[in-house]
């Protein structure tokens, strides 16, 4: 049997539960569509929220490491999703390529922009992006001014 709490139809057997009626309706042996659709849902999106923290924190310890071991600072100790896309993993796997980006700092004055890139829950790619040669202010191109 189906019950189901209505207030707007007039059923046969009913109980009055203040204002409320319990009421049976033999044509509703069912759930609707739509009532499937968000018990399926809410699950899913659960799922995915902690999916998604997980990588972070993945990420984020990938970062610090890095940052550790070239002597820079990360900024606000954090990073921040910029996109999340359906891509296949090396044995043909659909996974979720995930793209963060921080921001860390050489002399705690200035900052620079870094990324890190995750498919699944494994490191695929992590950059501190373009940075001064040590010792002077400009970028380092890899040529010296007698070339």
């Amino acid at each position: 049997m189906f019950w189901v709490i209505q207030a707007w139809r007039p059923a046969r057997q009913a109980v009055n539960l203040g204002g409320f009626k319990l009421t049976h309706h033999p044509r509703d042996p069912f759930m609707t569509t739509i009532e499937i659709g968000i018990i399926l849902l809410i699950p899913a999106i659960g799922w995915l929220w902690y999916a998604n923290m997980s990588a972070r924190e993945l990420g984020l310890r990938a970062v610090r490491k890095i940052c550790d071991a070239e002597g820079v600072q990360l900024l606000d100790e954090t990073i921040a999703i910029a996109r999340m896309l359906p891509r296949r993993d090396h044995t043909g796997r659909l996974r979720w390529l995930r793209v963060y980006q921080f921001e860390y700092s050489e002399t705690g004055e200035n900052r620079r922009a870094g990324g890190v890139h995750l498919l699944g829950g494994e490191v695929i790619f992590l950059t501190l992006g373009p940075r001064p040669a040590r010792g002077t202010g400009a970028y380092s191109s890899g040529l010296s001014d007698a070339d």
